[in-house]
């Protein structure tokens, strides 16, 4: 197991001598993200309902509020797994998400659930400035899809510097050609990133993203986008949306499709539920945002058969 140091902190329980139980609180890397964790639990079945559980719960969650200063706490649970539902319940999570063929259980595919703790008494401060101003819809536009390539860091660095992409995304501002060159080498494996160009330009990019090494999770893939403003409501995001679901039905035979989109952006909305993706659940204090925390919605696609 790999965890970064600065940023992971591993819990063990045991019973003489032996590792019974543990807890494994793992900050999320994104700039973005950085206020918000995962959580993981596990308790041998000898031990199990005896407190323990409990006790790596509060351990951990008492490290994120006090120490870490976590403001959201997420996790995933089996939809069918009552009592460390209970048990998380117990501790402030709540179910934001409810997740269809979530992952792979003894052979077949099982639901889960996505859960999150906000930290006690947490307020979002206020946002920074206004978003930016939604593009009208203008003329169709003759859309080019294809792979990216490893000459696409300069356009890919225009791409995202406009306030738009980055208020939509998970992006940063003020990255350069050389950031993307060197994110272009270290793209993890199992990805597909294409682009949309308009009269030779690139004005967009979508990909699909292995959810994680687990072979349990091989079945999904998480899904995101980003469009240039001049471009927007010119038919790109719907060329893209065709061409990577395309790509997951018919060759990748992918089960399903994540993304998340801010809860504001109604326009990506309605354009992923056009092509099935649907709303799955609020998450909430999901990412950074002008100054604040952005609620998202999660969104999930199954793969149509027949």
């Amino acid at each position: 197991m790999e965890a970064a140091a600065d940023r992971t902190l591993l819990l063990g329980a045991f019973a003489g001598g032996e590792l019974v139980g543990m807890a494994m609180l793992d900050g999320f890397p994104h700039v973005r993200r950085r206020h918000a964790a995962s959580l993981a639990v596990a308790v041998a079945p000898a031990m199990q309902r005896r407190g323990l559980g409990d006790a790596l719960v509060r351990a951990a969650l008492d490290a994120a509020d006090r120490w870490w200063g976590y403001v959201r706490v997420e996790l995933g649970v089996h939809a069918e797994h009552a009592a460390a539902i209970a048990l998380y319940e117990k501790h402030g999570f709540v179910i934001e998400t409810r997740r269809p063929r979530d992952m792979w259980t003894d052979g077949v595919l099982k639901d889960g659930l996505g859960m999150a703790r906000l930290r006690p008494g947490f307020v979002a401060p206020p946002a920074i400035g206004a978003p930016p101003s939604v593009p009208p819809r203008a003329t169709r536009a003759d859309v080019v899809v294809r792979p990216r390539r490893r000459s696409d860091a300069e356009a890919f660095a225009r791409l995202h510097e406009t306030e738009s992409v980055v208020d939509g995304t998970f992006q940063l501002p003020f990255q350069s050609a050389l950031s993307w060159e060197r994110r272009f080498e270290v793209t993890q494996p199992g990805s597909h990133v294409l682009v949309a160009e308009v009269s030779g330009e690139l004005v967009g990019a979508t990909g699909l993203f292995p959810l994680g090494p687990s072979p349990r999770m091989r079945h999904a893939a998480d899904f995101g986008m980003a469009v240039r403003p001049d471009a927007q409501g010119r038919g790109v995001g719907e060329a893209l949306m065709r061409a990577v679901i395309d790509l997951a039905d018919r060759w990748l035979g992918l089960e399903r499709l994540v993304l998340e989109v801010y809860v504001d952006n109604e326009r990506a909305r309605r354009l992923y539920e056009r092509h099935g993706f649907v709303v799955e659940g609020v998450e909430r204090a999901m990412a950074f945002r002008r100054g604040t925390y952005a609620d998202a919605y999660a969104m999930g696609r199954l793969r149509q058969r027949g």
